[in-house]
């Protein structure tokens, strides 16, 4: 087919707005996606080794030789010209801790594990859990990276959840989301205890409703809690400010969850 001097140049420029649209569209969307997975891989590198590598072996020294710490979600915040902003999660796994399954009907065994956990726990928050880092991720882009996670300590294997709560007025060990050992803090000046009670036996639940103990970590835990259950709503402002209140809101949110 012979064209005319008009006709190639009309096909000329639709050619070249068709490799511009294909460009616009398709190959540079592609090109910046790229760059920012690899600007998030290099983030996550780090985090790796500057994070999880060494929370691994100092909980290791705590308790369980095959505690596993690995990143459980790494999302990015803020993408914007040279700035880059990160959070990540973790989850910490252990099989070994399939010995304590039977610890709600042993409290030997539930002593045993909430003892080690204490020893992450401290470990775990004094070290790690206000995690944040500023990083070059090339001679152009910084990023800063916060972790996120809650400040309890879990532990997890293929079948339960295990949860060391720290607080000023009671410690507790969770399976399931259920309270197995509870360990009251006499001695916090932050509670203030009938001295002719002993908690240290006491389910959880019981200790938090119970009108002799007084404390802001108590009924922030219990107000989260019934705000869920009993309102089906929270407030945002102190679920994020008020760590307490948060736990009482995602444990009877997990709750319901399972429960439909």
């Amino acid at each position: 087919m012979n064209l005319s001097k008009s006709e190639k140049i009309i096909f000329s420029i639709l050619g070249v707005i068709g490799i511009g649209i294909v460009c616009n569209k398709v190959i540079y969307p592609g090109f910046l996606a790229l760059k920012e997975g690899q600007s998030q891989n290099i983030a996550k590198d780090f985090v790796q080794e500057d994070f999880v590598l060494p929370l691994q072996e100092n909980l290791q020294k705590s308790g369980f030789d095959d505690i596993n710490v690995s990143i459980n979600t790494f999302k990015t915040d803020i993408s914007f010209e040279n700035f880059r902003e990160y959070d990540f999660d973790v989850v910490i796994s252990s099989k070994k801790i399939k010995e304590y399954e039977d610890i709600a009907d042993d409290e030997k065994k539930a002593e045993k594990l909430y003892s080690i956990m204490e020893k992450m726990s401290n470990k775990f928050e004094n070290g790690y859990s206000d995690y944040s880092k500023r990083i070059a991720i090339n001679e152009d882009i910084n990023a800063n990276i916060e972790y996120t996670g809650n400040l309890s300590l879990e532990i997890h294997n293929d079948e339960h959840k295990y949860v060391f709560y720290n607080g000023p007025c009671f410690n507790a060990l969770d399976m399931d989301l259920k309270t197995i050992y509870v360990v009251h803090e006499e001695d916090s000046p932050a509670c203030h205890l009938n001295d002719n009670t002993d908690y240290s036996n006491q389910k959880k639940d019981e200790v938090l409703n119970n009108p002799d103990v007084e404390g802001p970590t108590l009924g922030s835990y219990t107000d989260g809690y019934n705000a869920i259950v009993e309102d089906e709503e929270y407030d945002l402002d102190r679920y994020q400010e008020d760590s307490e209140y948060r736990k009482g809101v995602d444990d009877a949110m997990e709750e319901l969850d399972e429960y439909y």
